[in-house]
């Protein structure tokens, strides 16, 4: 990615990861769960490629929390 190395996590090594272009940044998905956000990714996309580099030689992912139980909101029939 921009001529760099790109870190998601080492214990993923040979395991398919999907990755989605979000407002938060570069989102790395393994079967449907966010699992990191690089989240300068979309300032990179908008620099020049001498500007680019000046980015650091590896670009790591955020690790995300561990994702919630979703929360559904249920009118009660009366």
């Amino acid at each position: 990615m921009f001529n760099r190395e790109a870190c998601v996590d080492r214990r993923l090594g040979n395991r398919e990861v999907t990755f989605f272009e979000t407002l938060e940044g570069l989102e790395a998905r393994i079967d449907g769960q966010d699992i990191a956000v690089l989240r300068d990714y979309r300032s990179y996309t908008h620099m020049s490629w001498v500007e680019q580099r000046s980015l650091p030689r590896v670009l790591n992912f955020e690790p995300r929390a561990a994702p919630e139980s979703p929360r559904i909101a249920v009118a009660n029939r009366h």
